[in-house]
């Protein structure tokens, strides 16, 4: 196995930044329940009390959850890939763009000029300082985004046809959904807030900020719940003693995630006047759809759970649940956070209903489902997380397994004493984003003693949170060694041997959510460029639909050029053929040469390596070797070697190389024995499956077709084999009206590997034909 860097230090920095905004978050929720209820009146402050609110939802909903993700994301993707991290240069760019943006928002949150109460709703408006810090903690997410999406490309190039490690699914998955989700928000951002608090404009459409928000507003909400999904599918069943239920249902949910998170946040704006109801109700039925894969998660997660509990002797209908191993920070910190789900499930399904939401709209109610699904159950999971990958990346023992056990109960306990008064006083009618209430009528009376059990639960949480971050703390000194500091995951009940291409990659998924998102967001959004804004000015709002309609036009410009982008540059016109036939074979080999190109393709003989991983260049097809160069130089085919390499020859240059290539003599052959099922597939195809012949392009020997028909007598067999991997995947496409893809798409993997032997072992001096 490889060396590689598991990224330890900044997944680190990333969590301890998390963790410790997470614990002044804690601070200023203990102030405002203790305001609230009006306990101590010297407390009263409205002005301090929204302040506490804004800086608190941000610290919890952006700093907590980004720095989180980024970190737990850094470290599984290096652990279960094998690999380092991409960019590491890159990475930790990211990391300190982003906290450069927290401490800049810092300011203007604590001195009170930034009250927005975390929902970006104008006309509420913030100091400049906080909008750009806000937009630089998205930017520098986006790096993190970035490194996870090549790291999971660099990986499915090198284990071609292999499935992608579930985890890192999941985790890609997730900066998939960010970047979707955060759009809407950085748009707002950036074409509305950031220059109407600079005064550039005067005025700004209310409406259409909401529905930007709207955007990311609820969908972010599962860029928080990954990776508390992701530890529930990945690493309890480990933790159990068990194995995983099922590694397909896993990937099923992460897709419904991603498709049916994104553009369902009009159940946020119910009550708001700016979308028909017609929309709303469309946005209604996806905030319902996405209840399955959470349902699916639940069913497969206490699966793997039985698995465990039964594997470690329990007996009978619950008997497992006995056997499992509580003591475990993170099986704990999962069961927890199941009861939690299951009940704040509940409470989302009515706050997603068109109807019944008018009940407990802007009342208590939300505060108390929101706090449950998110403070509960997915904090409560990064704390079992952080218990769990401590002792790896450290190296070092906690400090005392009880402790971390005893806050996470106190964590448990405290959410359900601070958010089942909230429902009860969101029924009574209690309504939220109030600093206090008069409690001068009979019916707001009866809210009090809701209001004092609000203030204990906010006082257990405070100590649950002190406590993380001294267990997490006292976990870095000097402890007994962590005895198994690999990183393990766990193993499904039955072994992943083919998974879907539909379930290792995202282009399919999104284009989907991309079809949906015009579907739910096209109209509500345009609607606003054809009606007119009482009271705006020519600059405040026109100049403002002029960007909005360039940039709308610059992205369907930019989208149909890549729906419309040809597989290759390259047409054997009268001109190319005539540039290809005037190919020096002399000049090719001078150049071939100063360019070292024999490191890769000519080891003891020229064109042909010594590397399987490499191509065998002699003999090749002089008008495929040009094609290919010029599809590297065009970036039409993906290399960054190849493409760094291509750039920097001329055409001429390329025409010379690929003529001395042609000139070369091919690989001997193997004498490898091949099975006549193979042959027939070469020489007749396959009807049923719409198979030509692979003869019919490449040759009756393999000796190579007209113009990009590769000759394929004597090719590396892993080369080959990683070649049609990589047209199944897609991941090369620049073959001429996809052939290929279409063609490898219907071959099994013992065809594509019969195919490799026959063509290693074909002799093209040979005459005779197995027909």
């Amino acid at each position: 196995m490889k060396n590689y860097d598991k990224a330890t230090g900044l997944s680190m920095a990333n969590m301890w930044i998390a963790f410790i905004f997470f614990l002044v978050a804690a601070f200023l929720g203990l102030f405002q329940v203790v305001e609230r209820a009006g306990l101590i009146p010297e407390l009263e402050t409205p002005v301090l009390y929204f302040a506490s609110v804004s800086t608190h939802g941000v610290l919890m909903g952006f700093v907590l959850t980004t720095f989180f993700v980024m970190g737990f994301g850094y470290y599984c993707a290096t652990t279960s890939l094998k690999q380092s991290v991409w960019n590491k240069g890159l990475a930790w760019f990211g990391f300190f763009l982003s906290l450069s943006g927290v401490l800049m928002a810092a300011y203007p949150l604590l001195t009170g000029q930034a009250s927005v109460l975390y929902t970006f709703y104008p006309p509420l408006g913030a100091h400049p300082l906080f909008y750009i810090g806000a937009t630089l903690l998205v930017v520098g997410s986006w790096v993190w985004c970035l490194q996870m999406i090549m790291m999971m490309h660099v990986w499915k190039k090198a284990h071609p046809g292999e499935a992608v490690p579930l985890i890192m699914f999941g985790t890609t998955a997730n900066a998939t959904l960010w970047l979707w989700t955060s759009a809407g928000v950085a748009s707002e951002i950036l074409f509305q807030l950031i220059p109407w608090s600079l005064g550039y404009i005067e005025t700004i459409d209310v409406g259409l900020s909401r529905t930007l928000f709207s955007w990311t507003l609820h969908a972010i909400v599962y860029f928080w719940l990954f990776p508390a999904y992701l530890a529930l599918y990945t690493l309890v069943p480990k933790a159990a003693g068990g194995r995983l239920f099922s590694d397909e249902m896993g990937r099923i949910a992460f897709v419904m995630l991603l498709v049916f998170s994104v553009p369902i946040g009009f159940h946020h704006l119910y009550m708001d006047p700016f979308q028909s109801a017609g929309f709303k109700f469309l946005h209604m039925l996806g905030t319902f759809m996405v209840m399955v894969p959470t349902l699916l998660t639940g069913f497969t997660v206490i699966a793997s759970l039985e698995i465990s509990g039964r594997l470690r002797g329990g007996k009978g209908l619950f008997g497992w649940i006995g056997a499992l191993p509580w003591k475990d920070p993170l099986v704990l910190s999962a069961g927890l956070a199941l009861l939690m789900l299951t009940v704040g499930g509940f409470g989302g399904a009515i706050n997603a209903s068109y109807a019944m939401n008018t009940l407990i709209h802007n009342t208590q109610w939300v505060t108390g489902h929101f706090h449950l699904i998110f403070a509960g159950t997915v904090v409560i999971l990064y704390m079992g997380v952080a218990y769990h990958i401590w002792p790896k990346m450290t190296g070092r023992q906690l400090a005392s397994a009880g402790l971390a056990r005893m806050q996470l109960w106190l964590w448990f306990w405290g959410m359900l004493v601070l958010t089942l008064p909230w429902h009860v006083l969101g029924l009574l009618g209690q309504p939220r984003r109030i600093s206090s209430t008069p409690y001068d009528s009979p019916l707001v009376q009866q809210w009090f003693p809701y209001e004092v059990a609000m203030a204990v639960g906010g006082v257990i949480l405070f100590i649950a949170a002190a406590m993380l971050i001294w267990n997490l703390f006292r976990a870095q000194g000097n402890n007994p060694a962590e005895a198994n500091t690999e990183m393990e995951y766990a193993v499904p009940v039955h072994p992943v041997l083919h998974i879907p291409k539909l379930l290792n990659s995202f282009a399919f998924w999104n284009i989907v959510v991309l079809v949906y998102m015009i579907a739910s967001y096209g109209y509500p959004i345009i609607q606003f460029f054809m009606m007119d804004t009482h009271g705006t000015t020519l600059w405040g709002v026109l100049k403002m639909k002029l960007i909005y309609t360039s940039l709308a036009l610059l992205a369907v410009a930019i989208c149909g050029q890549a729906l419309a982008e040809p597989s290759s540059e390259v047409a054997f016109d009268k001109e190319t053929r005539a540039l290809l036939k005037s190919g020096d074979i002399e000049r090719g080999f001078t150049i071939a040469k100063k360019k070292k190109c024999g490191r890769c393709h000519g080891g003891q003989a020229p064109g042909l390596s010594d590397d399987t991983e490499q191509p065998n260049l002699a003999g090749q097809m002089a008008s495929y070797t040009f094609k290919q160069l010029m599809d590297y130089r065009s970036k039409h085919r993906s290399s960054r070697k190849m493409s760094k390499r291509a750039k920097h020859l001329k055409v001429q240059d390329i025409a010379d190389i690929s003529q001395y290539y042609a000139s070369l003599d091919a690989a001997p052959s193997s004498g490898i024995a091949v099975d006549p099922a193979i042959t027939r597939l070469v020489y007749k195809g396959d009807p049923k499956r719409m198979i030509n012949p692979c003869a019919t392009c490449h040759g009756r020997k393999g000796e190579g077709g007209k113009h990009d028909s590769a000759a394929l007598t004597g090719q590396r067999r892993s080369y080959f084999i990683n070649t049609m991997a990589s047209f199944q995947e897609e991941d090369r496409s620049n073959d001429i009206y996809s052939r290929m893809r279409l063609i490898a798409e219907e071959l099994t993997e013992e065809e594509i590997e019969g195919l490799a032997d026959f063509y290693a072992s074909t002799d093209p001096d040979n005459e005779d034909e197995e027909e």
